[in-house]
C-alpha cells in the first residue's frame, strides 16, 4: 500500500462554555461566532475517542487472541506505546493485519493509506515522539466472535547500525462498541449544555471534516449576547457553509436545508439569558460539491438590513489590490461584502471587478464601474525609511483613478496576529495614520481596516469584555494570512465604508 499521512488540524477539545461569540465587535450590533461544538449521532465522534487526551478507563480490556466485542455501527481500540527515537533510524507502521476499511490514529493524527503498493508502510517520522504514545483504531462493523484482537507493528532501521527493526503495538488493547442514536435527542438542540461533546470547532463543518463517520451531525453555539440589546430584530447571516443544514434556534426550526448566502430573521426569539442556542444540523456530514465549507462564517445583526449603500442599485466596484492583498481572505472579504448586502432585508446588489479589466454592463444598462477599492498594502514591512515611496506610489494609483472620474476608497491593512501591541502592528499603525492624511488630502475616503481589527484585538484581549465573552476570532496569522472570521469582519468595514453616513 502506498501512503498518505494526513497531517490535518485536529478539532480542539470543547472548554468550558462562556458563550460562543466574540462580542460586541467596534462596529456595532455585530457578533460572529467563534466556536462550534460538534454532536454527532456517532458517540466517539462527539466525545473525541482518538484524541490522545480521551481516557478509556471503562473500556473492555481484549488480551491476545481475545474476541473483540460485538459492534454493528463499529468497533474502536486504543494501546499506549513508548518509543525511544535514539533507537530508530526510521519509523514507519505496517497496518497490513488490519481489516480493511480501519482508520489509524496516532498521537490523534490520522494515518492513511491508499492500496496501490500492497504493503507499503507509513512513515511516522513526523507523528511519534519520544516516550508514550497512543495509538487508535477505528475497526468497520465487527460481528459477535468473528474478528480477534489484532497487531500492529512499528518498522523501520534501528540506529545507528542501520538494521532491520520491528515493535509490535497490541494486544492487550482497550476495546469498546461505538454508538449511534438513530436520531439526535432533541435536548441537544437546546440550552447550553455540551458537556458530553469533548470536541470544538472554530468554524462549521466543513468536507475535509473526515474523521467524522456517517451519521446525522448537530454543530452547536451558545449565544451569550449583551442584554442591553434585547428587544431588538435580529438576523442571522450565513456565508460559506458546506452543504445545506437545517438551522434551529432554541430547540425550534428556523428554516429547512438552507443554501449560502442567506439571512434568517430571528425576530424576538432570542432570550438574552447566556442560553440561546444555535444549531446547524446534517442528516450526514457534508461532501462536495460546492463550497467545502472551510471559509464557512456565521454571525448575528441587531437588524433586518445594513444600512443603505451609497452605491447605484446593479453597480460594478473594482478591486485594485497591491501584494499582499490578493490573498484569498481578502478576495472572500469581498464576496462576503456583497453577501450581506444581497440578502439584507433591503437588498443592495452590486459586483466586484478587477481593476484593468472592463467590467460587464450592468443590470440597469449603465456600462462602467461606480467605484474602486485601492488596497494599499504591500511586500513591505511598513519600516519608516520605506513610507515616502509607498505614499508615492498609492498617490499615482489614486490619481489615475481619480481621471477617470471614480470614486476611489482606499484600503488600509489589517492587523497582524493575535495580539495587538506587537512592534510590527505599531509600524502599521504609523503606516495607517499616514494613509488617513493621504486619503484626506487626496480627497478620497478610507476604509479603516486597521482601526477596525485594532479594535477588535483589545476587546478580545483586555476589559471587562474580554472577561465576560473570553472566545477569541481569529483574524490572521502572524503573517497576515485571514482567517474566515477575519474576512468577514474585514468584509463588515468595507461596508461600514460604503454605508450612507
Amino acid at each position: 500500500m502506498a501512503v498518505l499521512l494526513a497531517l490535518a488540524l485536529a478539532p480542539g477539545t470543547a472548554g468550558a462554555v462562556g458563550g460562543d461569540l466574540c462580542v460586541p465587535l467596534p462596529l456595532e450590533g455585530w457578533a460572529v461566532v467563534g466556536r462550534w461544538h460538534v454532536g454527532s449521532a456517532a458517540r466517539s465522534a462527539r466525545e473525541g475517542w482518538w484524541r490522545p487526551a480521551f481516557r478509556a478507563r471503562d473500556w473492555a480490556l481484549v488480551r491476545a487472541g481475545g474476541w473483540l466485542p460485538a459492534a454493528p455501527a463499529g468497533c474502536w481500540l486504543r494501546a499506549r506505546f513508548q518509543f525511544r527515537r535514539s533507537s530508530w533510524q526510521t519509523v514507519a507502521l505496517d497496518g497490513r493485519a488490519l481489516p480493511a476499511g480501519t482508520r489509524v490514529h496516532v498521537n490523534g493524527v490520522e494515518v492513511r493509506w491508499t492500496d496501490t503498493t500492497s504493503g507499503t508502510p507509513a512513515d511516522l517520522a513526523g507523528v511519534v515522539h519520544a516516550g508514550e504514545n497512543v495509538l487508535v483504531l477505528s475497526l468497520p462493523p465487527v460481528a459477535a466472535k468473528t474478528l480477534k484482537a489484532p497487531e500492529v507493528s512499528l518498522t523501520g532501521h534501528a540506529a545507528p547500525s542501520g538494521a532491520p527493526r520491528a515493535a509490535s503495538i497490541g494486544p492487550p488493547w482497550r476495546a469498546k462498541a461505538d454508538q449511534v442514536e438513530t436520531v439526535l435527542p432533541a435536548a441537544w438542540l437546546k440550552g447550553r449544555d455540551v458537556s458530553a461533546w469533548r470536541v470544538a470547532l472554530p468554524r462549521p463543518l466543513a468536507v475535509t471534516d473526515t474523521w467524522l463517520p456517517q451519521a446525522p451531525v448537530c454543530v452547536k453555539a451558545v449565544l451569550d449576547l449583551p442584554p442591553p440589546w434585547g428587544g431588538r430584530r435580529f438576523s442571522l447571516f450565513l456565508h460559506g457553509l458546506a452543504g445545506t443544514p437545517e438551522v434551529w434556534l432554541n430547540g425550534e426550526p428556523l428554516t429547512g436545508p438552507v443554501k449560502c448566502p442567506a439571512r434568517i430573521d430571528l425576530g424576538r426569539r432570542l432570550k438574552f439569558d447566556g442560553r440561546d442556542s444555535l444549531c446547524l444540523v446534517y442528516p450526514a456530514p457534508p461532501a462536495g460539491p460546492g463550497d467545502d465549507g472551510s471559509w464557512g462564517v456565521a454571525a448575528l445583526f441587531w437588524d433586518t438590513s445594513i444600512r443603505p449603500l451609497r452605491l447605484p442599485a446593479g453597480a460594478s466596484v473594482l478591486f485594485d489590490p497591491g501584494e499582499w492583498a490578493g490573498q484569498e481572505g481578502v478576495r472572500r472579504a469581498l464576496r462576503y461584502a456583497s453577501e450581506a448586502a444581497e440578502v439584507s432585508a433591503t437588498p443592495c446588489a452590486f459586483t466586484w471587478g478587477e481593476a484593468g479589466v472592463t467590467p460587464a454592463m450592468t443590470s440597469t444598462g449603465t456600462g462602467g464601474p461606480a467605484g474602486i477599492v485601492v488596497a494599499a498594502w504591500g511586500a513591505t514591512t511598513y519600516r519608516p525609511d520605506e513610507l515616502e515611496a509607498t505614499r508615492a506610489a498609492i498617490r499615482a494609483r489614486v490619481a489615475g483613478f481619480k481621471q477617470q472620474g471614480l470614486r476611489v476608497w482606499v484600503m488600509s491593512p489589517t492587523t497582524l496576529g493575535e495580539r495587538p501591541d506587537t512592534s510590527r502592528n505599531e509600524r502599521i499603525r504609523l503606516y495607517n495614520r499616514s494613509l488617513r492624511d493621504l486619503a484626506k488630502g487626496e480627497g478620497v475616503r478610507l476604509i479603516t481596516v486597521y482601526d477596525v481589527f485594532y479594535s477588535s484585538l483589545r476587546r478580545m484581549t483586555t476589559g471587562p469584555r474580554y472577561r465576560r465573552w473570553p472566545v477569541r476570532l481569529p483574524l490572521t496569522d502572524d503573517g497576515g494570512t485571514l482567517g474566515p472570521q477575519g474576512a468577514f469582519l474585514l468584509g463588515l468595514a468595507i461596508l461600514n465604508e460604503f454605508a450612507v453616513p
